[in-house]
């Protein structure tokens, strides 16, 4: 635990404080207590951050504090998970054991207290010369409370069937230690059908997810992966330490998991469509929403004016489907700074309240229909610094209400974003535009200036085959960094390298011109695929770092 963890701990206990739940109210002094000693002890790491490392005593100080958080934070959690179940009987028949919803902290006060003499005797030492502390503990030794868990390597030489039966007993067996199990054999004996065997591969997912639900009370990042499982653990409602879940079905009560900041939900690839439980309004410190299909969220209904459902908290929703009452939806999330999602209609969604909004991914399944129409430029949110349009067959003349967007500096036009032979660009617009991605239009001609895009950095065209070439005076853009091309004519790749061969011979070597391979043949298909073009609203962990 660092520095910074402690001020995490300090973060729950004051949520804790301020909790409202009659299970945590009645040890509301002693978490105060807690709180306050806590805080005199972050000031003293505050106070040594640059000396601790010099004066051995220090660090042994620093360790002591350390290991006295781990503790109380583990008491802490404990005491929640307990007083938050303690009137659920399933769970206690599940498990085997009653809860205590009682906090005790004696123990961790008196080591603190005893901490507090340790600062005294330091601050008094400093005001004569901090150098004459004796050496103390190692850093590493003494009251550090880590240990080491045992590794049991066991060995199975297969070669019967009966042995798959036993390697299941094993991995599923309740240990109380890690258990590695290794299958070797001579090549050909079948260890890899061994380990896949379909009927022992589902029995251990389902007894494994159970456990870690069962167990690890105190959880804080669960990834679930399986999609097709007989059943669902309902367990997992009672891990409500939990603050990262990616899962693969949302069946259960999800209001439950209050502590949770970001859901990935990962549904079957056998549909396309999925609905999130009425009660994810109920999550006040979710922060990420990612689902892999289109995802409807309804408008919660108000019962009564103390309790309106407001998502103050929710930063980020991937994959939503927006309907008739995407505005009521929305209106509920008024702090969200990304949105990626599919609209059904032919106006361009009315989303100006947004005024975090920082990026925008809008992609319109009915480009078949026809084109989606703006009614201003003051539909949009006025922060809007990032906007990827597909499939909405724009008339290039609606260029110009993008250009007048203040704080655009990304625009990705894919798949059908646009239509039409011609693109006239004038002065005045995209004035803050430092990337433009072009990809699956079918444009021909293209006349721009430098003036145009006077802050470009980056010129990316992908898959405009029918574009005859790149506008010249791009090349002369001061700011401009990179022109990418990939599979587009050969015309557009030759004039790319004459605007970089132009540049170089003005001295400007900064420009990169990149290139790629024109396709010979290439034929987009108006029955585009869902899975390529409309499903990947599911983060990679790349994404997710950003």
């Amino acid at each position: 635990m660092s520095d910074s963890a402690v001020d995490f701990l300090l973060e729950n206990l004051m949520q804790l404080i301020n909790c409202d739940d009659e299970s945590i109210l009645v040890e509301r002094d002693q978490i105060k207590s807690l709180y306050e000693e806590l805080r005199f002890l972050r000031e003293f790491l505050k106070h040594t951050e640059e000396k601790r490392y010099e004066h051995e005593i220090l660090k042994n100080l620093v360790a002591e504090i350390i290991d006295v958080a781990y503790e109380a934070e583990n008491k802490v959690d404990l005491f929640v998970f307990n007083a938050v179940n303690h009137n659920d009987r399933s769970l206690v028949g599940e498990i085997g054991h009653s809860f205590d919803p009682i906090l005790n902290l004696s123990g961790v006060m008196e080591e603190i207290e005893s901490i507090k003499m340790e600062l005294m005797a330091i601050y008094e030492n400093m005001m004569y010369d901090i150098g004459d502390l004796q050496t103390g503990k190692s850093f590493y030794g003494g009251s550090s409370r880590a240990s080491s868990t045992s590794i049991v390597n066991e060995e199975i030489v297969v070669g019967f069937d009966e042995e798959a039966m036993k390697i299941i007993e094993q991995l599923t067996g309740e240990q109380k230690q890690l258990q590695v199990i290794s299958i070797v054999g001579m090549g050909g004996l079948g260890k890899t059908t061994l380990a896949r065997k379909d009927e022992s591969w589902d029995l251990l997912q389902q007894k494994s997810i159970s456990f870690v639900c069962q167990t690890f009370k105190l959880l804080r990042v669960l990834v679930i992966t399986v999609h097709f499982l007989d059943f669902f653990p309902k367990q997992i409602e009672q891990l409500v330490h939990l603050r990262y879940l990616e899962i693969f079905a949302c069946d259960f009560a999800i209001s439950k998991l209050w502590n949770l900041e970001t859901l990935i939900i990962n549904d079957s690839p056998l549909s396309r469509w999925m609905k999130l439980p009425i009660d994810i309004w109920k999550m006040v410190k979710l922060r990420h929403l990612y689902t892999s299909k289109f995802t409807f969220i309804k408008p919660p209904r108000v019962l009564n004016d103390d309790y309106h459902f407001i998502c103050s908290n929710l930063q980020t929703i991937c994959g939503l489907e927006l309907s008739s009452e995407d505005e009521e939806v929305l209106a509920r999330i008024p702090n969200l700074r990304k949105l990626k999602c599919v609209s059904l209609s032919k106006w361009f969604p009315k989303i100006y309240f947004l005024v975090h909004l920082e990026a925008l991914s809008v992609y319109h399944r009915e480009f078949l229909i026809g084109p989606v129409r703006f009614h201003s430029t003051d539909e949009f949110p006025p922060n809007l610094r990032k906007l990827t349009l597909t499939g909405s067959r724009l008339p290039w003349t609606e260029m110009s209400t993008l250009g007048r967007l203040p704080s655009l500096e990304v625009l990705k036009l894919l798949y059908g974003a646009c239509e039409g032979p011609r693109w006239d660009t004038i002065d005045g617009e995209f004035v803050k535009l430092k990337v433009l991605k072009l990809e699956l239009l079918y444009i021909e001609q293209w006349n721009s200036s430098s003036s145009h895009f006077p802050n470009l950095q980056q010129l990316k065209l992908d898959k405009c085959k029918s574009l005859k070439e790149i506008p010249y005076g791009l090349g002369d853009i001061p700011t401009l960094e990179m022109i990418e091309l990939c599979n587009c004519s050969h015309s557009a790749a030759i004039s790319a390298r004459q605007i970089g061969e132009q540049q170089q011979s003005m001295g400007n070597d900064e420009l990169k011109i990149l290139v790629y391979p024109p396709y010979e043949e290439f034929e987009a298909s108006v029955s585009m695929s869902y899975n390529e073009y409309g499903e990947s609203f599911c983060p990679s962990n790349d994404a997710l770092s950003e």
